[in-house]
């Protein structure tokens, strides 16, 4: 076993023969073995010692002669110093840890009997635990829970040192009891000296006796101290599990320095990380869709000028290539195919024009899947998809899972309700092109560029696939404005929709919605050139040669209209610069200006001035210029990805706004139900967004500084915070949900009374008796000023003071001219170099795959062991060949399945840290070529980096639908129904349907099969540094390796009760999941080195001589032999699944 001064000293013990030693991580697995064998070695140790005092006997010597044969796992510990350190802290440890819990629940138990009717005026679960504890019963673990809760609430500082000192005198007894060899241990007396360091000299039984007392002196100090840091940790994790202020110095100091960074979620609820992954998931799922739109569309563009080559030959070149993408956008983007159904009419009430919206009744859940009732799928599963549903449903009953009945006349019949529910809601879709304008289309394509009728109904049909996202997302935006700015946005999408999604210029690609070009990328020096001699050409047209410029100023001009235009985020409601899809361009010269071009034929001015201006509002010459200088791109692709990207990400964005309120109040709804059934149970998860400061104080708990308002009421409140990127002051809110209706309709009621005591009284004073008219306009107009105007959902709301903070702040790499040198000089190169590690190298891409495997079978899968599966994910993977199943994957986006290899992440990370040498762009016109140059690599790699991410995706899609399946069939086995209401594996209450099904499976691959979305901003933050590759991988293997135990174990255990019996429905999957992490960990690894080593006739000898040129973090790892075409000895480091590099 390890010393402490070995631990402390780094020291390694050394190979007797250092093939057959183990992985770091093996050898930490057989150090817990080790250490528990130990235990009881120590304590029959100590009898013998005794023994050896009084009967002067060698007994101890045949004790640790006859452990030492038994115990299978000890020089597997002993090889490695994770498997020394790991054994050492299990000998400790264990007993320990049970005596100081032991102890210190002996002294809870004796305190609060003396002052137990202190504690049983706690009431509800809690004085039910205590009367059960002073009875002597046996308390379940939530019970146990309950009790200490209350004791820390309620007991003076005296008596917490009593219970904990009780403890740790316990703790300290038991180590020097259960540890093995203490002499082989050692104590920090032998480090830093003192009375409790060990007498080696004497070998006697006395001397040993004596070295255990001091052992346990030490042990009693030390296990004090981490039995305290235990209860913090512990209590950390309570506060921060029901959603709480976190109270105490000391505490917040441990959460705000160590459990923030280390925490992927960081300063954000659980729940708010939670939605934030979902908001992305759904961007990436309709990414997806448009480009695989585009990629089909880009590729029918190619068939089409195969056919225009062939007829037209050398004619047929770059110019009919962009001839024919101008057409299919026109098309794309026209008024005949972008016909939202809007009416627009004159209401003569008014005098003012009106929008009608189509409207649709929205459906009830079918609690048989969770999605709203569809043929073909839950109760309606006979009927054939796509059929027209009945009017009602049967009613089914969650406790039972069974329909509800009644008896009618003597007869029992099915109990009914209506599928739909009384809530209607905006549907925007868009009308088919008439067939005039279609055939128009046809005859252009087949005459000007020979296109096929087929390449055509195949370029429509994605075309419709691209109008259902932007139908989808239409929809999305609608529903959740007031019905003043309803009218707004029917005006929109009749007049700005075109210019909504036409915003492919070439400057403001991947901006992610900051709207300043300079950060993006340069004009090259050849259109710069162009523009510059444009101006001079025009400026002498417009003034009829009256007025001239320098090409310096020319130039000058250019470059500062590139670096101060900016395109208006999103689809804003509205005119002016605000507005959908608007350019406002800064310092373009006044010539272009319509209102000051006319006048300048006439001017005596010399020079030529400049203003700022809407695009729409330069002449023709001014928006042709300006078009070309911003790289305006006409053709279908660019309209896909950049009009659609825009729509999405603001779309998204305000849906995960809305998301966070409606959760918010479903968890007040959860606990105030809890609270007022008179708290049975495990308290519930408080609502992390409040309305006011006494809400605060009720579900958060803490002091007026754990928690601000996240955002003031004012108009401009979200201005420069992450939560203000895409807020329209036209854009006026609906409530989010029925909460907030309600309270908003709480709100109109108290002003309308209000408003008509005051009216009715002041009436009165002057002797008057107000008419019913007058008394509803008073309480009409005291509603309206009541209803405050919602541009955020989260105006107003009060938020823990980090969480608060988190959702405000944005954050933006350095742009100082250090920051600069260091992403170009060190970060640039460092991203580039990991690249060629990774995704430019084919023997890689062969790794990663079979790694990939391994976390399936860690999770008790079978590789390739259902056949169903493995085709299923094949034909979903988004690479060349196959995209057989593109709304699979799509799925499998938003639930966060998919497209989170870690390692591609983490690289692609760095690359967005480093610009990927878009700053050298912007230093200087020599620097031009960077952009032909990073179109290349981005070219390039884009080939293997979907490669790289299908390898990784292949086995997660695998993984998801083999839990999914063990699920279904393990509830189902055991008598749940879908439909039926049961409390899963952490305590919560859920509805056992395919919708709980599918996000319980995606959340156990997200957990136990590395995704970068998990790893915390401290992981992340290291990549930037010059030092250290990958970094994110080895920390998601610590924490999937974790999960995956802690998972088989809550499996193991987890009993549930279904109709009137308890059963254990997950105990097989969880014994599986241990038993696919042993083999996965062990048995595999040796059994690939014995298998590859008969292939290849490599001897033991060779494998020794091999293993001492690898490099010293290697010495230790699972090295698998082969032999390369010319008969050389090589191998592949098994570990590497394990890391990368």
């Amino acid at each position: 076993m390890a010393t402490l001064a070995d631990i402390a000293n780094g020291v390694e013990s050394s190979p007797a023969d250092e093939n057959s030693r183990p992985n770091a991580f093996v050898s930490a697995l057989a150090g817990i073995g080790s250490g528990l064998f130990k235990i009881p070695e120590g304590f029959v140790s100590l009898g013998a010692t005794l023994i050896d005092i009084g009967a002067d006997t060698n007994k101890a010597a045949e004790v640790e002669e006859f452990f030492a044969k038994i115990n299978p796992f000890d020089e597997m510990a002993e090889a490695t110093t994770a498997g020394k350190i790991t054994e050492l802290i299990v000998n400790i440890g264990v007993p320990g840890g049970v005596a100081f819990k032991v102890g210190t629940g002996l002294a809870k138990g004796a305190l609060i009997a003396k002052r137990s009717d202190k504690y049983f005026d706690l009431g509800g679960d809690t004085s039910k635990a205590i009367q059960k504890k002073l009875k002597g019963g046996k308390l379940t673990r939530p019970e146990n829970k309950l009790v200490d809760q209350a004791f820390s609430k309620t007991a003076t500082g005296a008596e917490k040192s009593l219970a904990y000192g009780s403890g740790a005198g316990l703790g300290g007894i038991a180590e020097g009891l259960f540890v093995d060899d203490v002499e082989e241990v050692g104590s920090f007396g032998d480090l830093l000296g003192g009375p409790t360091g060990l007498d080696r000299e004497k070998d006697t039984p006395e001397a040993e006796l004596l070295n255990r007392l001091k052992f346990g002196i030490e042990g009693t100090a030390f296990t004090g101290i981490l039995g305290v840091a235990g209860k913090t940790i512990s209590k950390l994790r309570n506060q921060t599990g029901t959603g709480k202020a976190i109270t105490g110095k000391f505490n917040k100091w441990i959460d705000k320095y160590i459990s923030k960074p280390l925490r992927a979620r960081g300063a954000k609820t659980q729940e708010g990380f939670e939605i934030e992954k979902t908001m992305e998931g759904r961007i990436a799922r309709d990414t997806n869709v448009f480009e695989n739109a585009m990629i089909k569309i880009d590729k029918l563009g190619g068939n089409i000028m195969k056919n225009a080559k062939k007829a037209f030959g050398d004619k047929a070149d770059n110019v009919t290539r962009q001839k024919l993408d101008k057409e299919m956008n026109d098309f794309l983007i026209g008024d005949q195919y972008l016909n939202p159904n809007v009416k627009k009419q004159f209401n003569a009430k008014t005098g003012q024009d009106e929008y009608v919206f189509d409207k649709i009744t929205k459906l009830r859940n079918d609690p048989m899947t969770g999605l709203p009732y569809r043929a073909g799928f839950g109760q309606f599963e006979n009927l054939k998809p796509g059929s027209k549903l009945p009017e009602q449903a049967k009613v089914l009953d969650p406790k039972t899972g069974k329909f509800k009945k009644q008896t009618v006349k003597g007869k029992e019949i099915d109990i009914m309700e209506n599928i739909k529910t009384d809530e209607q809601i905006i549907n925007i879709r868009f009308k088919d092109p008439s067939k005039k304008a279609e055939d128009a289309f046809r005859a252009k394509l087949k005459k000007q560029f020979k296109a096929t009728d087929k390449d055509i109904d195949e370029l429509l049909n994605n075309y419709a696939a691209v109008r259902e996202v932007w139908e989808e997302l239409f929809t999305v935006y609608g529903n959740r404005l007031s019905p003043e700015a309803v009218q707004e946005f029917g005006k929109m999408l009749r007049t700005s929709l075109k210019d909504s999604l036409d915003r492919g210029y070439e400057v403001f690609k991947n901006n992610k919605g900051d709207l300043k070009l300079a950060k993006n990328y340069r004009p090259t020096d050849t259109i710069l050139k162009n523009t510059a001699k444009t101006f001079m050409d025009d400026v002498k047209k417009i003034s009829k040669g009256k007025l001239t410029i320098s090409e310096g100023i020319a130039t000058r001009m250019a470059d500062e209209i590139w670096a101060n235009t900016s395109l208006a985020k999103g689809v804003l409601l509205g005119e002016g610069r605000q507005s959908a899809g608007q350019i406002f361009v800064k310092n373009v010269p006044d010539f272009y200006i319509k209102s000051v071009a006319d006048t300048l034929a006439n001017t005596k001015k010399q020079i030529a001035g400049q203003s700022n201006a809407l695009l729409k509002d330069l002449t023709p010459e001014g928006q042709a210029a300006i078009k070309t200088l911003l790289g305006k791109a006409q053709n279908p692709m660019s309209t896909l990805v950049e009009g659609t990207a825009n729509l999405s990400s603001q779309v998204r964005f305000n849906q995960y706004l809305d998301d966070l309120v409606k959760q918010s109040n479903k968890q007040k709804r959860i606990w105030d139900e809890w609270d007022a059934g008179g708290r049975v149970g495990p308290e519930p998860r408080v609502p992390f967004l409040v309305d006011n400061t006494g809400e605060a104080r009720k579900y958060f708990g803490g002091n007026a500084d754990d928690y601000e308002q996240v955002l003031s009421k004012a108009k401009d409140a979200a201005r420069g915070t992450a939560l203000g990127k895409f807020t329209d002051p036209i854009a006026k809110l609906a409530p989010v949900d029925e909460a907030s209706r309600n309270a908003q309709n709480l709100q109109a009621e108290a002003a309308k009374e209000q408003a008509l005591a005051s009216a009715i009284s002041k009436a009165a004073e002057k002797g008057k008796v107000l008419t019913p008219k007058q008394l509803n306009r008073i309480e009409e107009k005291a509603a309206a000023d009541a209803l405050e105007d919602v541009l955020n959902p989260l105006s107003g709301k009060i938020a823990l003071t980090d969480y608060a903070k988190s959702l405000r702040e944005t954050k933006e790499l350095s742009n100082s001219f250090l920051a600069q040198v260091y992403q170009n000089l060190v970060l640039y190169p460092k991203a580039t170099a990991q690249m060629a590690k990774t995704i430019l190298a084919p023997f890689t891409h062969a790794r990663n795959f079979l790694s990939a495997a391994a976390f399936a079978g860690a999770n008790g899968l079978l590789p390739f062991g259902n056949i169903a599966d493995v085709k299923k994910a094949f034909n979903a993977l988004q690479v060349k060949g196959f995209r057989k199943d593109n709304p699979l994957y799509q799925e499998l986006l938003e639930l966060g399945v998919v497209n989170s290899q870690v390692q591609l992440r983490d690289l692609l990370g760095l690359m967005e840290d480093a610009k990927f040498g878009q700053v050298l762009n912007q230093i200087g016109p020599n620097f031009n070529g960077v952009n032909s140059f990073l179109r290349k690599m981005s070219t390039l790699k884009k080939g293997f980096q979907d490669a790289y991410t299908a390898e990784d995706d292949f086995w997660k899609i695998f993984t998801y639908f083999g839990e999914k399946a063990r699920l279904e069939n393990a509830y189902k086995g055991a008598g749940l129904r879908l439909g039926q209401e049961f409390v899963d594996p952490k305590g919560v209450k859920q509805i056992f349907n395919d919708q709980y099904l599918r996000k319980e499976a995606a959340n156990l691959v997200k957990n136990q099969v590395p995704n970068y979305a998990f790893v915390s901003e401290a992981v992340r933050g290291i990549r930037r540094l010059p030092i250290g590759n990958f970094v994110a991988f080895p920390a998601e293997i610590l924490r999937t390796g974790t999960n995956i135990v802690d998972r088989a174990l809550d499996e193991i255990f987890y009993t549930v009760k279904i109709g009137k019996d308890t059963v254990a429905p997950l105990r097989k999957r969880g014994l599986q999941r241990l038993f696919g992490m042993a083999t996965t960990t062990t048995v595999l690894p040796a059994g690939l080195v014995a298998a590859a080593s008969t292939a290849y006739d490599v001897s033991k000898e060779e494998i020794d001589a091999m293993r001492r040129y690898v490099p010293s973090w290697s010495k230790n790892s699972t090295l698998i032999p082969f032999k390369d075409k010319e008969g050389n000895l090589t191998k592949i480091n098994y570990d590497n699944k394990w890391k990368l590099l």
